[in-house]
Order: C-alpha cells, then sequence, then structure tokens
C-alpha cells in the first residue's frame, strides 16, 4: 500500500473500532449495505479501502466521525459535540470544535470576571470622589472661618 492509502486505511480502521465494526462485521457491513467480506478484506488488509465505503459510513453515522479527519487526518477523529439549549426549551446538537467552545466560555468568564471588579472600581472610585468632595467644602469652611478671624 502507499502511504497515503495506508494512512487512510488506519485511520478507517480507528473509525470502524469506534463504530463496534470490530465486534460483529457483519452487522456493520448490513447497515453500510455492504458484503461483509468488503469489511473482513479491509481488516485483513487485502483492500484498499475505497471511498464510497467512508461516504456510506459517513451517510449511516453523520454525527459519530469527524469526516475531515478520516479523509485528510487534519484535526480529531471524532465529531465535538455541543448541546445548545434556548429560552424556548428546544435543545440543538451544533457540532464543531469543541476547543474554540471551551476557550470561548473561558474568555467569557474571564470577561466577566474583570466587568465586575471594573464595577467594584468604579464604586470605589465614585465613593472616593464622594470623599474628596466632603473634604474640600470642609476645607473651604475651614479656610472661610480664618479668614474671617
Amino acid at each position: 500500500m502507499k502511504e497515503a492509502d495506508l494512512n487512510l486505511y488506519n485511520r478507517l480502521i480507528a473509525v470502524l473500532n469506534h463504530l463496534g465494526c470490530d465486534k460483529n462485521t457483519s452487522k456493520f457491513a448490513k447497515t453500510l449495505g455492504v458484503n461483509s467480506q468488503n469489511i473482513s478484506n479491509i481488516y485483513n488488509r487485502q483492500t484498499i479501502p475505497k471511498l464510497n465505503l467512508v461516504a456510506k459510513v459517513a451517510v449511516n453515522y453523520p454525527n459519530a466521525v469527524n469526516y475531515h479527519w478520516l479523509l485528510t487526518g487534519i484535526g480529531e477523529m471524532l465529531q465535538n459535540k455541543i448541546l445548545v439549549e434556548e429560552n424556548t426549551g428546544k435543545t440543538y446538537l451544533l457540532t464543531d470544535d469543541a476547543e474554540l467552545y471551551k476557550n470561548k466560555a473561558a474568555a467569557e468568564k474571564q470577561l466577566n470576571t474583570y466587568l465586575l471588579q471594573l464595577q467594584e472600581k468604579d464604586q470605589t472610585i465614585i465613593a472616593l470622589q464622594s470623599e474628596l468632595s466632603k473634604a474640600k467644602e470642609k476645607t473651604i469652611q475651614l479656610l472661610e472661618k480664618h479668614l474671617e478671624e
């Protein structure tokens, strides 16, 4: 096998194993609509995986595997899933890069922390300005009193 074919083969075997094909090849082949001998031949390294088999895996398991990774080797094997719930109670399944969402959530948390700290500092500044204003008034009163004497 050529290196590119071997890499695709290794990725496909990893996906097939993840999907449970290694436990029951005939049931898995039936799900895909292929002959179980095709799957056995792939496991025995007798045939190079065909792209139509990859396409059948993609059609039958659309939310399980990252097919960009399967074809190219770029990214992660498993499709990252994020459940998003709206205020209406509806839940949606989004598939994307989970790290992006983790980083976004962490950034939002950090931003909220900074905003709270900023709000506290604003309140401190307002209190200090009030004290300064009172101190100025008292100073003026004392100076006026001193000038009158």
